[in-house]
């Protein structure tokens, strides 16, 4: 347009930049609003028996798999190893990598709930155990 607009919007322009207490046209802190964080802290300093300082120790996520690439970016160093147990999700492989890390694939074993000697062959069920030896092997 070829007008300037009205005074009621450049007054509230003017506003909204200066109130410093409002601060609706910023971006909030990359690790997750004060609020929202220092709630977190309060909740969670309770829980964990000591006090957590919700600017340093609280990170808020967009999701898991953030928050794994940040922990892995954060802790893996050029040629650490990382345990993968296998059956894993195949994200991690790539996220361990771009870590400089270097995944070992450790294989858990899948033991059915129903027994083998059952006439029903129909597996119902299971668990995931981790064999010492498959460890110490990897």
């Amino acid at each position: 347009p070829d007008w300037l607009p009205p005074d009621f919007a450049v007054e509230s322009l003017v506003s909204a930049t200066v109130d410093s207490t409002k601060f609706p046209h910023q971006y909030t802190r990359t690790a997750g609003h004060p609020n929202l964080v220092k709630q977190l802290a309060r909740r969670y300093s309770k829980h964990m028996g000591r006090t957590i300082d919700p600017m340093n120790e609280v990170s808020v996520t967009v999701g898991a798999s953030q928050a794994l690439y940040l922990s892995l970016q954060t802790l893996v160093k050029p040629g650490d190893e990382v345990i993968l147990f296998e059956p894993f999700f195949d994200l991690y492989v790539n996220q361990i990598k771009l870590a400089g890390g270097t995944p070992v694939f450790v294989p858990l074993t899948f033991v059915p709930y129903n027994d083998a000697n059952d006439d029903n062959k129909e597996i119902t069920g299971g668990t995931w155990i981790l064999e010492p030896e498959k460890l110490e092997n990897a």
